[in-house]
């Protein structure tokens, strides 16, 4: 998710900080080059290179890692899981058939996440991105999450409680996805500190000028853009040049103890909702994650 948006402005930080090779992984080979190269325009000595990667075909990721690796790279160090969507009515499914939303959000960065981990070299720093939509108790004009067994958040056809309103439950199914994302920087933290990993979630604000948007009825995407000049005036708002400055410093913070298992917002620390602190939750979301995707046909191994 570097080609735009929250994740380009990332980038730039991480290649104007120095003493970084940046991989942008995205899906759209020809935005990243774009991207790439109007970065290296900017910034001359920026080391930044594309890597074409779709967390939405999960299948395809093995193929896409051993492309990785054959390349002449500096060691992998940092991580950060940026990509995102958010639909405006629920129905579009991954290429593995699961929902599309829970099958990009969350899915495909920790199945990302499990097949590169041992291609790191410690120290490791991995960000998730996540939103205040997680939190039912913040207004973002989302519907609070509503966390149910990974099958039933995959194949939301199966669940009893699914909204009848598409709309309703593509935005719940939104929300509930970042609560994935909390989830899910918590455990890997907790089971990856020791290694050497620290991990930590991140809220960017309301950014209403980024791509995220994309696949929302016209109306709301035209409001998502009337909406971008006055960010700065909004509760929680923010840009895009002001969240990736946060974001690319959490990659490159020194001191593990700042980041590990934290939810971290534009303002520093911040205490995610009672939900995304369970640690009940946080394992079973990863244990059924994992159980998941190996029933779609992904071999972690004997990671």
């Amino acid at each position: 998710g570097g080609n735009s948006g929250l994740g380009e402005a990332c980038v730039r930080a991480l290649v104007a900080a120095g003493n970084w090779h940046v991989v942008i992984a995205a899906r759209d080979s020809e935005r990243s080059a774009a991207a790439a190269t109007a970065i290296k325009r900017q910034v001359s000595t920026a080391s930044v290179s594309i890597w074409k990667l779709d967390l939405g075909a999960l299948k395809q990721l093995p193929a896409a890692i051993a492309e990785l690796r054959a390349r002449n790279l500096p060691p992998l160090h940092g991580l950060i899981c940026n990509a995102g969507v958010q639909l405006g009515r629920l129905g579009p499914k991954t290429v593995e058939g699961v929902e599309q939303t829970f099958g990009v959000n969350h899915l495909g960065h920790f199945v990302l996440w499990r097949l590169l981990r041992s291609h790191f070299t410690t120290p490791t720093r991995v960000v998730v991105v996540s939103s205040g939509a997680h939190d039912a108790t913040q207004r973002t004009g989302m519907p609070p999450p509503r966390l149910a067994s990974v099958t039933a958040m995959a194949y939301p056809q199966t669940d009893p409680a699914l909204d009848n309103d598409p709309g309703l439950a593509a935005r719940r199914a939104y929300a509930t996805s970042k609560l994935c994302n909390v989830l899910f920087a918590s455990e890997l933290d907790r089971r990856e500190r020791r290694s050497g990993v620290a991990a930590c979630s991140f809220d960017p604000g309301f950014m209403p000028g980024t791509d995220l948007s994309r696949s929302m009825p016209v109306m709301a995407r035209m409001l998502f853009r009337a909406l971008t000049p006055f960010s700065r005036f909004i509760p929680s708002g923010s840009t895009p040049r002001v969240s990736g400055s946060v974001l690319a410093n959490l990659v490159t913070e020194r001191n593990d103890a700042d980041v590990q298992g934290r939810y971290i917002n534009i303002a520093g620390v911040a205490q995610p909702s009672p939900e995304a602190r369970d640690l009940s939750k946080a394992a079973a979301l990863w244990d059924e994650s994992i159980e998941l995707a190996r029933s779609l046909g992904i071999d972690f191994g004997r990671s």
